[in-house]
């Protein structure tokens, strides 16, 4: 199980790909790998700190 620090900079480093061009959050969390438990948890953390990123 990922830490909740693991989670929040696996987060924040998504955030920064899609706010560089990467056009679906989706696919860049996905990238990472992680099982989907992992997933939901990143986009939990990503939606909590920018709501305005359509997941």
């Amino acid at each position: 199980m990922l830490t909740q620090i693991e989670v929040s900079v696996i987060a924040q480093a998504c955030t920064i790909r899609y706010d560089r061009g990467e056009t679906d959050i989706q696919s860049v969390v996905e990238s990472y790998g992680f099982s989907d438990d992992h997933n939901a948890l990143v986009f939990a953390t990503i939606l909590s700190k920018r709501p305005d990123i359509n997941l």
